[in-house]
This record gives structure tokens, sequence and C-alpha cells, in this order.
């Protein structure tokens, strides 16, 4: 795997037995200056350090990662309805990594797209 910091201008190779495909590559994410890539199974998605190839930290499977910018971290979650009765609602969290168990912020809102203006993170919902 190999990562390129545009703005620094700095490139950090590292070795990845998982990473068999391009696509794998889909989910690698910069968090504090590491470099972190996604494992899933069915019982938890696991944040793997490509620094140290450990798996550091684990999050419920449900979880899909929408965004990160520096030790931010901006998720959604589907919480199940009860069927006939109740639909699905989506909710938007953002954590402070490493703290990934305790929500700096919750949203039941549908998750559209985000984008950066200055030191702001804008989220766009429905």
């Amino acid at each position: 795997v190999v990562l390129y910091d545009f703005e620094n201008k700095i490139k950090q190779i590292r070795i990845n037995n998982d990473i068999k495909e391009a696509s794998d590559l889909n989910y690698t994410y910069v968090i504090n200056d590491n470099p972190y890539t996604i494992k899933k199974d069915k019982e938890a998605m696991y944040l793997v350090n490509l620094n140290t190839q450990k798996e550091e930290y684990k999050m419920p499977p449900d979880m899909k990662i929408r965004y990160v910018i520096n030790d931010v971290i901006l998720v959604t979650r589907i919480k199940r309805g009860i069927p006939f009765i109740k639909k699905n609602s989506e909710y938007i969290e953002a954590y402070k990594f490493p703290d990934i168990q305790h929500v700096l912020l919750k949203k039941k809102a549908e998750f559209k797209t985000c984008i950066i203006n200055g030191e702001d993170l804008l989220v766009f919902t429905m």
C-alpha cells in the first residue's frame, strides 16, 4: 500500500497481506496522521492500523463511515423499526477518534453528502 500526502509531498509504503485487489483500498483513511483500513466480518468492523498491522478499534457492523477529517469520524447507522409498525430510521453520528464509544453528535436524518468549508464540516441531509 502506497500512501501519498499531497500537501506535504510525503510518500509512505506499508505492507498489508489482507489487501488483495484495488477495491480493498476503498476503505483506507488517515486518522491523526496514521493510515487505517477497514476489515469487516459479520460481527464487527475493525480499524486496522497500517503502520502496525494490528486491529486497534472495533466498531458495530451496521456503521458506515461516510467521512473522516483529522480525528473526527462521521458515520451513518440504520435503526431497525418494528416490522409493519415503524419504519427503519437513519442516524448520522460523529465521533472523536480514538474515543469511538462516545458519540459527539447524533442526528436522525438521511445523509446525502458533506463538504469542508474552511475548518467546518458541512453535512447535507434530507
